[in-house]
């Protein structure tokens, strides 16, 4: 059953201040078919700069189909056509969940985990700060026979929440 629809997809293009070599696009809402034509859209907007990276920010994404998946896999074909790479940057669970194991990988994302690249992030609720932030991996709570019971998440803002993710 799918949820009921966003209000609007939007996606932004703006410059980032911690990557100044690199374009970001702040997508949001549903990721569908009229969603990736939109999400086409503003990533041509960011290759018209040649920038060597695209990064996609998938956190506020709430819905995605076969539609969306295809949409980020034609981005990627674009931007190395462009000799850009295109980088997922915090894929929502809506996002993580529709992905393939070898689409996954393709775009760099580790669909077990939601994460992407090489250091494992989440965007939480933090209950110390009041709000959704970054999260980093944390401690680990192990049962008697070994395995894990839940996987913690430290805060980045305030280096005291601690979250289940």
């Amino acid at each position: 059953m799918r949820p009921p629809r966003s209000p609007a997809f939007s996606a932004s293009v703006r410059a980032r201040g911690a990557d100044p070599n690199g374009a970001y696009v702040d997508v949001a809402g549903d990721l569908d078919l009229e969603g990736r034509e939109l999400l086409d859209a503003a990533v041509i907007t960011c290759l018209h700069a040649r920038p060597p990276r695209v990064l996609l920010d998938l956190h506020r994404v709430t819905f995605m189909d076969c539609a969306g998946t295809k949409g980020l896999l034609a981005c990627r074909v674009r931007a190395a056509a462009e000799d850009a790479r295109l980088v997922v940057v915090e894929p929502s669970i809506a996002v993580t969940r529709v992905l393939t194991p070898e689409v996954a990988v393709v775009l760099g994302v580790d669909a077990a985990s939601g994460t992407s690249g090489s250091v494992p992030s989440r965007r939480l609720e933090c209950v110390p700060c009041g709000r959704r932030t970054p999260h980093v991996v944390g401690e680990q709570t192990v049962g008697t026979d070994g395995g894990v019971l839940v996987q913690w998440w430290r805060c980045t803002e305030c280096e005291e929440g601690n979250a289940i993710g």
